[in-house]
């Protein structure tokens, strides 16, 4: 499936995590492992999703069509429009939200554990205009026992909003520990 995927669409970068690289294939995103911990994350979201699916709370949460050592599938949704950075979304009154969203939400915190799924950045906008989360494969364990831990050593980035001493512009820059001079963003080289 991921020959034939790769095959017939040119890849676009989306964006840039600490564990996990996306890539844009046409109707799909291929986010590529950077680190043993974006596997156990997609391994999680695909566990995590059969139990929403489950429940049927499944609408407005994004599947995992594929998995392997190296990559993880999911359809593509379209960003969610922001002007910069990430930003609190109001999950009792915005429009987008929907009711079934609300109880995934409730299903993942409690369940699951799952950090990061109030944070905007991971969602998208399905066809009808609703949000849709996109990632949600961070417990609470695996952020206090593995991922911080990693990025306190400088193993993983951190990110940080700053001005990119290359380019000038202020954006969400990675740091790679406390120590990390190099404050230059991804499209001016650094990941």
């Amino acid at each position: 499936m991921l020959q034939q995927l790769t095959k017939k669409s040119s890849s676009q970068f989306i964006g840039l995590g600490s564990t996990r690289k996306v890539d844009r294939h046409g109707q799909f995103v291929i986010k590529t492992f950077l680190h043993e911990l974006g596997k156990k994350q997609s391994d999680y979201e695909t566990k995590a999703y059969a139990a929403l699916y489950e429940q049927g709370l499944h609408e407005n949460v994004a599947p995992i069509l594929y998995v392997d050592d190296e990559v993880c599938v999911q359809p593509y949704f379209r960003p969610v429009p922001k002007t910069f950075g990430t930003y609190s979304i109001d999950f009792e009154s915005d429009p987008r939200v929907t009711d079934n969203l609300r109880q995934a939400i409730v299903f993942l915190k409690e369940t699951y554990q799952c950090v990061d799924i109030f944070d905007s950045s991971n969602y998208a906008l399905n066809n009808k205009g609703k949000l849709v989360l996109i990632d949600y494969g961070m417990s609470y364990e695996m952020y206090v026992n593995e991922w911080a831990p990693l990025a306190k050593q400088g193993i993983l980035p951190q990110m940080k909003v700053g001005t990119c001493e290359s380019c000038g512009i202020e954006k969400e820059l990675r740091l790679y520990g406390a120590g990390d001079e190099d404050r230059r963003c991804v499209t001016c080289g650094k990941l």
